[in-house]
């Protein structure tokens, strides 16, 4: 995965303020991913526009619409086809969130280390102090 892309994910997932939260032990992989489904869950309910519990593609879409007027793919919806409902939504986000936190744990110990972050933010091209 190309790395601005990880990195942008990550963001979108919150493991950046996670990680800096905890940066002295670091951030486990339950902490990043209750993080990342905390901010799943709300990704949904600002694209849910009508609140009726679907997603439909007109608002991905719409959602699409917006964020690139923005220049930004961070919280771009994925792809999917069809309505779906917030679980479906989840289902669809999590391995992602598993995805990014395997790329992320370099030393594979299963925990996100400030320097890991760091490491991720500057093979984007990113700084860490934004």
């Amino acid at each position: 995965m190309q790395a601005l892309k990880i990195v942008s994910l990550a963001v979108a997932f919150g493991c950046m303020a996670s990680a800096t939260a905890g940066a002295q032990g670091g951030v486990s992989h339950a902490q990043f991913m209750q993080n990342a489904m905390n901010r799943v869950d709300r990704m949904f309910d600002r694209l849910d526009q009508n609140r009726d519990g679907v997603l439909t593609e007109l608002e991905r879409e719409a959602a699409r619409e917006r964020l690139a007027g923005k220049g930004s793919d961070a919280s771009v919806p994925p792809p999917m086809a069809g309505d779906v409902t917030k679980d479906g939504f989840v289902q669809f986000m999590t391995p992602r969130a598993e995805r990014i936190f395997e790329h992320l744990d370099a030393n594979k110990d299963g925990m996100l280390s400030m320097r890991e972050m760091q490491t991720a933010l500057a093979a984007s091209g990113r700084n860490a102090d934004r």
